[in-house]
């Protein structure tokens, strides 16, 4: 699997450069945010907390839409973007520590229960 870094590389190559700038515009609004909310707010105290975080700026969102008020929007997609950039540095990542279940041990047929196998009138 080669580098990450490599592969971005090759797919900004392939895209208009007008779009890049557009998203070089968005991530610098983001990250902007990210870091104003992070010396305004301490870190999510856990995932569900974050995720409730990001709910909410979703939510907002979802309600400038509806409203067509598309320069709110906007910010709100920063803020949604900014809080997800947030999730990911404040919530660590943790791996499946639960031990796997048993195998499920199949019960046989039950000599009480009609089953469609013939034997009927």
């Amino acid at each position: 699997m080669g580098n990450p870094r490599d592969n971005a590389a090759e797919i900004l190559r392939e895209v208009n450069p007008d779009l890049i700038a557009k998203i070089e515009v968005a991530i610098d609004a983001i990250r902007a945010e990210a870091i104003r909310a992070a010396r305004k707010f301490k870190p999510f105290n856990s995932a569900h907390e974050g995720f409730a975080v990001l709910k909410e700026e979703v939510d907002e969102l979802w309600d400038e839409v509806k409203g067509n008020d598309s320069l709110r929007a906007s910010e709100e997609a920063v803020q949604v973007g900014a809080m997800a950039v947030r999730f990911l540095t404040d919530v660590p990542v943790k791996t499946n520590t639960a031990p796997p279940a048993p195998p499920q041990t199949p019960v046989p047929p039950s000599p009480f229960v009609a089953t469609d196998e013939g034997g009927g009138p």
